[in-house]
């Protein structure tokens, strides 16, 4: 798993005790802490007959056989996994039955996929992982892909076709791009672009080195 059982626990009955007090929850967003996934996967699909390595960055995308721009993502998606190589990164289609696929014709599909469809596949059964991720990040719309970061935060929420998707999962893999230190930075960056505006160069070097750091 991506993040250990104990905070999945800790996680839970946080959720518990601000739905008994009447206090809502915070959607899932960028920076924050990715969900754990379920012990218990149902996999369709696994490289090397493996399940993906917990240490890796990890995408994790939610498609449906009827879904045509999940289907036209299929390819690309497989590119990336190629790419990058199943050391460095993982890459998850997860799906549930529903009143216009049942398991049987996800396993169909999948099959009939073959290489083109050369990434791990994943059964939602029982929606928790939706519920996860999707519900808990205000998500309705598929194809919809969380990049999760070496650190188990979420780097990325959005559709896999898009360009920021491909910019900002490269730089995750590579170890370049962490969401929430960015987010840090930008008040060191305002005030950099300050520094250079008045030539304090002093104060940019200062500020530069914050912000490598």
């Amino acid at each position: 798993p991506m993040i250990p059982l104990p905070r999945l626990v800790f996680a839970l009955a946080v959720s518990l005790s601000l739905a008994t007090t009447g206090v809502a929850a915070e959607k899932l967003k960028r920076g924050d802490d990715a969900p754990a996934p379920p012990t218990d996967v149902v996999w369709v699909k696994q490289i090397d007959n493996k399940p993906p390595a917990s240490s890796v960055p990890t995408v994790v995308e939610f498609w449906a056989t009827w879904c045509g721009p999940c289907i036209r993502g299929i390819p690309h998606l497989s590119k990336l996994q190629e790419k990058y190589g199943a050391d460095r990164l993982a890459i998850i289609g997860v799906t549930a039955p529903d009143q216009q696929q049942t398991e049987k014709d996800i396993r169909r599909f999948v099959q009939k996929q073959g290489s083109r469809m050369n990434y791990w596949v994943a059964i939602d059964e029982d929606n928790s992982i939706h519920n996860n991720f999707m519900k808990a990040a205000g998500q309705q719309g598929i194809p919809c892909a969380f990049i999760i970061g070496r650190e188990g935060r979420i780097q990325f929420i959005g559709h896999p076709a898009s360009r920021e998707f491909d910019e900002v999962l490269d730089k995750v893999v590579r170890g370049r791009y962490d969401h929430k230190s960015f987010e840090k930075a930008k008040g060191h960056l305002r005030a950099l672009a300050r520094a250079r505006e008045v030539k304090n160069w002093e104060e940019y070097d200062r500020l530069s080195s914050q912000i490598i750091e």
